[in-house]
């Protein structure tokens, strides 16, 4: 190897700057946070092994040249655009479009997956398969596993369910789902949830966990089978994120929420996490449930509590009216600026 190439800043600079063009990829150039996540991957796989990272000079700061380098990413990036949140409403009518007669079995897997989605606060890429897999890292875009049948658990009145019997499930009162794999790295994660079906209409997580466990199997799947999966006619295919986010921005249409300020442009893929999140916080849920619902290991699950929703800023102007007399308990000064004081 050439001595002069070898320095790790030399290395990890080029690492850096091929991330960023796209070349580990499919070509096209990416954001700032995406080569923050790869540059972090490294750091971490190496700390993992026993050694010391070669990416910052201390806690929470990269080596001067990366820090320029990605802080000159940060600057040529456009300002990120979140996805808005969305009310259970949507997932609801999402749901509700898959159980009509002339649906699909694409439409019902959507909606089955729009109601599970948003209850367990799932990341996209937990439970529909990428559009686009490339050639490359042995076809897999990310280290998030999607779930399989086999990841669901029912449960009725305490007792764990034969998860194959579509009779037991139907009846679940409680569903767990096990991810092997999340992409923070974290390993056998667990979420849970306990119906929510008075009206016996659907719209509750086990249940849409049961139909979408059930249709399955009644299909000839296995525990292997991906949650995503459903039977179209003579073979297997799966719900992709462009099923969801078009479901999404019709469901905006078809409730009016165009017509209170959220446009389809504003929703996508992250706006049922987003909005599960939000629907937590809005019920005065805590900020440690949630982040445990959720699983966030930091308070990063803040940037989904869009200030779009009105309900977070009810009674503020009128606690700011509210005339409340002013001192300074500082002053110590019995003049200030020529003036005298008291």
């Amino acid at each position: 190897m050439d001595r002069k190439n070898d320095d790790p800043i030399i290395i990890l600079t080029g690492f850096a700057a091929r991330v960023r063009s796209g070349f580990y990829g499919w070509g096209k150039r990416v954001g700032v946070q995406s080569v923050s996540d790869a540059l972090g991957a490294i750091s971490k796989t190496i700390e993992m092994g026993g050694g010391v990272s070669p990416i910052y000079r201390e806690p929470g700061k990269y080596l001067l040249p990366l820090e320029r380098m990605v802080e000159s990413y940060r600057r040529q990036d456009p300002p990120p655009i979140p996805q808005l949140a969305v009310p259970v409403l949507v997932a609801e009518s999402c749901y509700e479009t898959g159980n009509q007669k002339n649906a699909t079995p694409r439409m019902r897997a959507t909606g089955e997956l729009s109601i599970i989605a948003f209850y367990f606060l799932l990341r996209i890429g937990e439970y529909t398969m990428p559009s686009r897999i490339h050639e490359r890292w042995d076809n897999r875009l990310t280290r998030t596993v999607q779930f399989t049948v086999g990841n669901i658990s029912f449960w009725r009145e305490g007792m764990l369910l034969d998860s194959t019997n579509a009779t037991d499930i139907s009846n679940a009162d409680e569903a767990t789902m096990k991810l092997t794999n999340q992409k923070n790295g974290q390993k056998n994660g667990i979420i849970h949830h306990e119906a929510c079906d008075e009206n016996g209409d659907g719209l509750c997580p086990v249940k849409a966990l049961a139909q979408r466990v059930t249709s399955i199997l009644a299909n000839g799947g296995t525990t292997n089978t991906l949650l995503c999966a459903y039977w179209d006619k003579h073979e297997w295919k799966n719900i992709i994120p462009e099923d969801i986010g078009m479901a999404i921005k019709i469901a905006v249409v078809s409730t009016g929420l165009d017509k209170k300020g959220i446009t389809p442009n504003d929703v996508g893929t992250h706006s049922l996490r987003a909005g599960g999140a939000m629907a937590l916080k809005l019920n005065n849920v805590s900020d440690t449930t949630i982040k445990k619902a959720g699983r966030w290991t930091s308070m990063a699950f803040l940037q989904y509590l869009h200030n779009q929703i009105g309900h977070l800023s009810a009674g503020i102007s009128k606690a700011m009216k509210k005339k409340v007399p002013f001192r300074n308990i500082g002053g110590t000064n019995k003049w200030s600026n020529g003036v005298k004081v008291g």
